[in-house]
């Protein structure tokens, strides 16, 4: 087992460079985001961007760094754990037709709350 604490995530602007031996390489943090993440149709990003409209429409905070390993996705400032699921009926990949969706929610009797 290993003694090393969590390291947390720091904020970045995306303007910070990576480095090498010393020396600043001719890349930025937003030259990376912008290759790994721009396809907002793929699964993985898809959600994080629900999870950040979901925080932007109920006034939660965005200004820190998403915890990808904490217990629910978003947290009210009185208390409210959400968990966010996202859909869609159109995917990256080539589809003979739209993809099914369905809220889980109203099936299993989990109660939603809007304010």
């Amino acid at each position: 087992m290993s003694n090393l604490p969590r390291l947390k995530a720091q904020r970045r602007s995306g303007a910070e460079v990576f480095h090498a031996d010393g020396k600043a390489l001719p890349f930025t943090i937003q030259d990376f985001w912008c290759w790994s993440t721009s396809d907002l149709l793929n699964n993985t990003t898809r959600g994080v961007l629900a999870e950040f409209l979901v925080a932007s429409a109920l006034d939660i905070p965005t200004t820190g760094v998403r915890d990808p390993w904490a217990a629910f996705d978003l947290q009210t400032i009185d208390g409210l754990k959400i968990e966010v699921k996202s859909a869609a009926y159109l995917q990256s990949w080539a589809q003979k037709q739209p993809s099914s969706t369905m809220s889980l929610g109203r099936e299993r009797g989990i109660q939603t709350r809007m304010s």
